[in-house]
């Protein structure tokens, strides 16, 4: 996912570097990275300093909390010096590509590599230009197997005769059927919950569309058979049959994550299938051409194995792809955000009051301030 450069070696701005190592008390720390977000449970013996410059290319070394499994990375790097020797003490272990991190108590792993800030101008230009980005390899195949496991437990729960909720979901969940479909999905799993504000894809939606986004939507597919609706569900995204009061240019206002959850390395299972570009188009797609399930020209399946990511453009032109090929299976997560000034989905006041206390500092800031209680005031 990222690559390291030996001649790169000049500097870029970072809003948080390792200074050195101080003992801390007993509670959790969150480590700001660049664009990163490194959760740190227990403790720690190292304590980082805001506003600071380093090198590209000197991470070179990384500590591991022996308790939680979490790295740490040591920038070696700092005002264009850098240190004089190698950092020692228990814990410390080279990095050069990358190094799975165990961790004993949450039987977890973590990669970590070099990297550059994203998203680099290649992509910024792809994503504007084709109203999509494919980031494969982004989640790694622990994240991948538990939140398969958890989409799993959360159908089976919903299934329940003994299931209710306090408020019905924006859209209903679709449960009778083979092809599963479940919305509002973050109250059901904390690894549902660490999604909307995982760090990696929040270098995507904050340099992409907006720095300080809020929740739109939540929902997974379960498919493994064909649907009438494959191949032919064709639509764009948002309100107002796709904000078309806006046209001719519908602006970017809804940024939607998409993270594959099964194989989908081939086409004919339900993938993704979107068009190119079509996010600048000034007129619809043929209206008869939408309806056939021979996909139309210039139509694209997104193939990627499990942990590809998938961003886009709520203009895109989008559908849930043909579903022909034999023991296919479309399993996939989607996390829409949009722009704080915007109301465009009830997701944000569907969850009961005990999931809003619950939520963390940063994590309050993907909802309007009035779903809390007391309300909780905004930005101006």
């Amino acid at each position: 996912m990222y690559s390291e450069s030996e001649q790169d070696r000049t500097s870029s701005a970072a809003s948080i570097c390792l200074l050195g190592h101080f003992p801390l008390p007993d509670i959790d720390h969150i480590l700001l990275i660049g664009l990163f977000s490194i959760h740190l449970v227990t403790y720690s013996h190292y304590i980082v300093a805001a506003n600071c410059r380093f090198i590209h290319n000197t991470l070179e070394w990384v500590w591991v909390n022996p308790l939680s499994g979490f790295a740490v990375p040591y920038f070696a790097g700092l005002l264009n010096k850098e240190l004089s020797s190698e950092p020692t003490g228990d814990g410390w272990q080279r990095m050069s590509e990358g190094i799975y991190l165990n961790s004993p108590l949450r039987k977890q792993y973590r990669k970590m590599t070099v990297t550059n800030q994203h998203p680099t101008d290649a992509e910024r230009f792809f994503f504007d230009n084709n109203g999509y980005l494919v980031i494969e390899d982004f989640l790694n195949k622990e994240q991948v197997d538990g939140l398969y496991a958890a989409l799993q437990q959360a159908i089976e729960r919903r299934r329940s005769p003994e299931f209710k909720r306090d408020h019905q979901p924006a859209f209903d969940d679709r449960l009778d059927t083979a092809n599963i479909r479940v919305m509002h999905l973050l109250a059901e799993d904390p690894l549902f919950l660490q999604m909307l504000d995982y760090g990696p894809m929040m270098a995507y939606v904050h340099g992409l569309f907006n720095e300080m986004p809020h929740l739109h939507s939540t929902d997974a597919f379960y498919e493994v058979e064909w649907g009438d609706y494959h191949g032919r569900g064709w639509h764009i995204d948002g309100i107002q049959d796709g904000f078309r009061n806006l046209k001719p240019h519908i602006p970017f206002l809804q940024f939607k994550v998409g993270y594959y959850l099964s194989d989908m390395s081939e086409p004919d299972q339900g993938n993704l299938t979107l068009v190119p570009g079509s996010h600048k188009a000034l007129v619809d797609p043929d209206a008869q051409a939408m309806q056939d399930q021979t996909l139309f020209d210039r139509a694209l399946q997104v193939c990627g194995g499990p942990g590809t990511a998938v961003i886009f453009h709520n203009a895109v032109w989008h559908t849930a792809g043909p579903f022909s090929r034999d023991g296919g299976k479309r399993v996939m997560l989607y996390y829409g955000y949009e722009h704080p000034w915007m109301l465009a989905c009830a997701e944000q006041w569907r969850y009961d009051r005990a999931f809003l206390r619950g939520l963390s500092e940063a994590q309050r800031r993907f909802f309007h301030g009035f779903v809390f209680d007391p309300p909780e005031y905004r930005w101006g």
